[in-house]
């Protein structure tokens, strides 16, 4: 219930805020609302998820404010996966002051509200630590394949999301246990999802010179 609370506080307050107090529309909101509208697979900066919503949730409401909404959801979202897996290690009490420890760091809370693709990775990242836990501890080939999924949907908000799985394949490589999994189909499902998920983008990037990549090279 406390949760629950939290949660809602942290969606009403975070849009509201803004929408009271910016007379203009933040610069990433505005950059959303350019480069949505197009429906590309991919683009020369980023990948195009962030874009995608923001043009999605515009056409929907009619309403440019609406657009700062999707911050703080992404968020909320996240303290959500987030609490899941501290409830999972720790208990139902220590992953509330986890949500609690959370809105204190800037990315939760001022930064959020200016919705992009840091914003947007938010809820795939948590949900991709989430399931990879638990697809480890509970060996179920759906946790593996939920796993994959939103690791892809981490690239498809920002491509830092290299850093995630790098680390996902160092720690089934060097931890004792994790390292058991390789026995199982588990880690294969994982990386067969993750492909089928992140294909049309990859072949996107393929076929444009990797144009994102040569923006961060410049």
């Amino acid at each position: 219930a406390v949760l629950v609370l939290v949660l809602g506080l942290h969606v009403i307050v975070w849009t509201l805020l803004p929408v009271l107090l910016c007379p203009n529309l933040q610069l990433d909101l505005a950059e959303d609302l350019a480069f949505g509208k197009e429906w590309q697979l991919g683009y020369w900066k980023h990948p195009p998820l962030p874009w995608w919503a923001a043009d999605l949730t515009y056409r929907l409401t009619g309403q440019i404010d609406a657009l700062y909404l999707l911050g703080p959801l992404a968020a909320a979202i996240c303290f959500y996966a987030v609490w899941l897996l501290a409830r999972d290690v720790a208990g139902g009490f220590n992953a509330l002051l986890a949500i609690l420890a959370l809105e204190g760091i800037h990315f939760y809370n001022f930064s959020v509200v200016k919705f992009a693709h840091d914003q947007a990775q938010l809820p795939f990242w948590a949900f991709t630590g989430l399931f990879f836990y638990r697809a480890l501890v509970r060996g179920r080939l759906g946790d593996w394949a939920l796993a994959g999924a939103f690791l892809a949907g981490a690239f498809w908000s920002k491509y830092a999301a290299f850093a995630l799985a790098a680390t996902l394949g160092l720690f089934l490589l060097f931890d004792p246990q994790a390292r058991r999994a390789w026995r199982t189909p588990g880690p294969w499902v994982m990386a067969l999802t993750f492909a089928i998920v992140i294909a049309p983008n990859a072949w996107w990037l393929v076929h444009n010179d990797f144009l994102p990549f040569q923006y961060v090279d410049a």
